[in-house]
């Protein structure tokens, strides 16, 4: 055991860069290190452990029993029966609030040359298209979506949609629908901000008339054409 002890003694440990260190020095000075590093990530743990859940907003689930209402831009779900007492301190129900109480992150242009996508300007033009706007989903706040006005055509096929106030159709052109030489419908809540999709059965094609999914996506932005916004 002497002997073992002395030859530990006797080792020494070279570090990378050349410089050495007798073997006792740095195992005592690296379990020093780990000990000190134990007990920082013991109290990350506990400091993370005694932190609350971060409570998520409530989410609309029967539009039967609940409704969204909204007041200096924020929109929050109720039961119904609360309606009263919201009202008398100031809440609008979503469905009717004017834009700029729901969602200001909008604007008004003269000219679509600002927004920077003249490739898919371009592309709805030669569809006999006309620009009304560009938006982007707040997911992926770069990937722009240029709305287009709808033509006759269009407008008897959505004629049977049922919209609420403030929802819009449009078709749009972006970065993915150009390369497959697509002008989807789309539909938007400038009241609340929000984009809807077709659901990919209507997408695809498989079923006539068009319909759009019921959870919709929220918007980064918007920007209109004056007169249309």
């Amino acid at each position: 055991m002497k002997n073992l002890k002395k030859l530990i003694s006797e080792l020494t440990f070279i570090h990378k860069d050349g410089t050495k260190e007798d073997f006792d020095t740095y195992y005592k000075r690296t379990m020093k290190a780990g000990i000190e590093a134990g007990k920082r990530l013991s109290d990350i743990s506990k400091d993370v452990s005694d932190k609350k859940p971060i409570k998520l907003p409530r989410q609309l689930k029967s539009s039967d029993k609940e409704m969204l209402i909204v007041k200096d831009s924020k929109v929050v779900t109720i039961d119904k029966t609360d309606w009263n007492k919201y009202k008398s301190k100031g809440w609008l129900q979503a469905e009717s609030v004017d834009l700029t109480e729901a969602f200001d992150n909008k604007f008004i242009d003269d000219d679509s040359n600002n927004w920077g996508e003249s490739e898919s300007i371009s592309f709805g033009r030669k569809m006999g298209y006309k620009e009304v706007g560009v938006t982007a989903p707040k997911s992926n706040p770069v990937s722009y979506m240029i709305l287009f006005e709808l033509n006759s055509y269009d407008k008897k096929d959505v004629a049977g949609a049922k919209l609420k106030a403030g929802e819009r159709i449009y078709r749009y052109s972006s970065s993915g629908t150009r390369i497959g030489k697509m002008l989807p419908l789309v539909k938007i809540n400038i009241n609340l901000g929000m984009i809807y999709f077709l659901t990919v059965e209507s997408f695809r094609g498989e079923i006539d008339e068009p319909v759009f999914e019921t959870k919709g996506e929220k918007m980064a932005f918007l920007r209109m054409m004056k007169g249309h916004g």
